[in-house]
């Protein structure tokens, strides 16, 4: 990532909370073959209890009305695709990405992918679109925040990113954020990265997802 520029590389995870480093820890879970590509870093969504990527540039705003399927951050999966020639063994497929629909699965297979879904794991991630013109200029209060699709790159990155933001209060009517799939807890550490400057990178944690429920405005 490189503030002032646009490139974007999905949430990087960085550490915990209390300051310790992240040590990898991911759920192991099952990917629905039908999914998009994933990119390392993408937030993913569960559907009939499969990971999946969401299109590119779907998105999920801060103010969501509604539950939202944010399962996690991909890091990764594990599958098996068909040999060639008669009594080969299916080679095993270790990778940072997931392709998309065109894996040819060895049969009776599932591919597995590893998602982080930790609510104490901060992540890195570079802000843009319309919705954050000038970067983000402050923390006010309880800040969330919402992402966008933005596909992925040729290294099997993601290109997702932080796209709206914005001010829950603790009284009505803007005291919920059990929806909003962020919280924005600072500015990430890097060299002429700052408040209000375009793109900047900031940290975030995980916030309303299926397996946590969002905190309230405070």
């Amino acid at each position: 990532m490189s503030n002032g520029i646009f490139a974007p590389q999905g949430f990087v995870p960085m550490n915990y909370r209390d300051g310790t480093a992240y040590t990898g820890a991911t759920q192991a879970i099952e990917i629905d073959p039908t999914s998009p590509a994933i990119g390392l870093n993408d937030p993913v969504v569960i559907t009939t209890g499969k990971v999946a990527a969401l299109n590119p540039t779907e998105s999920y705003a801060f103010n969501e009305a509604t539950p939202t399927s944010f399962f996690g951050i991909f890091q990764g999966c594990y599958y098996q695709t068909k040999g060639t020639g008669q009594g080969a063994i299916y080679p095993f497929v270790n990778s940072k990405s997931w392709p998309g629909t065109g894996v040819e699965l060895a049969e009776g297979t599932k591919p597995l992918a590893y998602v982080i879904v930790d609510p104490n794991v901060v992540f890195n991630v570079v802000t843009g679109g319309p919705n954050i013109p000038n970067g983000i200029t402050q923390i006010q209060n309880y800040q969330v925040a919402g992402f966008t699709m933005n596909g992925v790159n040729s290294f099997g990155i993601s290109k997702a990113y932080l796209s709206s933001t914005g001010q829950r209060n603790a009284t009505p009517p803007n005291n919920s954020t059990v929806y909003a799939p962020f919280q924005i807890v600072g500015l990430a550490d890097l060299p002429n990265n700052a408040w209000g400057q375009p793109y900047n990178n900031v940290l975030v944690i995980m916030n309303g997802t299926l397996t946590k429920a969002g905190t309230v405005g405070k």
